[in-house]
């Protein structure tokens, strides 16, 4: 139903507009005004700061764990400092065009970490079902922005 409804929306939005792709926030404009227009850039801002966050994180953590026993003094502050100033070098560029030779590389490395991961996980089946734990408040937040971090990404 979601679907039909902002299609028909975005036909609105061409009908009243003239625009032949129109924006979700021309879209938001058509069908609510201008608050529905601040509500979907609130919303874009929102979901852009929550994946952006959960990746620093994500990135952040994992690099500590990596470089834990090779640099004891390495900790998740300092790579979150290093890591910044190449966000934001990224965040200037108005176009990724010649990054585009890198996705392939990216897909090879995906394919081959799931082939390694699938072999582990097989060869090692003795999972013990006591040690995992189904809910951990304390965890929720981590939880919930990694999980919106993979769905917005693909």
């Amino acid at each position: 139903y979601t679907i039909k409804l902002l299609s028909r929306c975005v036909k609105t939005t061409i009908h009243t507009t003239g625009d032949k792709y129109p924006t979700y926030a021309k879209v938001g404009r058509t069908a609510f005004g201008i608050v529905g227009e601040i509500a979907v850039y609130f919303g874009l801002f929102s979901m852009n700061l929550g994946v952006c966050g959960s990746y620093v994180v994500f990135l952040g953590s994992n690099l500590e764990h990596l470089l834990k026993d090779e640099w004891s003094g390495f900790r998740y502050n300092y790579i979150l400092l290093f890591l910044l100033p190449i966000f934001i070098i990224f965040s200037w560029l108005r176009s990724y065009k010649f990054l585009a030779p890198t996705s392939f590389l990216g897909s090879l490395a995906l394919i081959a970490s799931m082939v390694v991961v699938y072999y582990y996980g097989f060869s090692k089946s003795g999972i013990s079902w006591n040690r995992i734990t189904a809910f951990h408040l304390s965890t929720l937040p981590l939880f919930f922005g990694n999980t919106v971090f993979l769905f917005n990404i693909h």
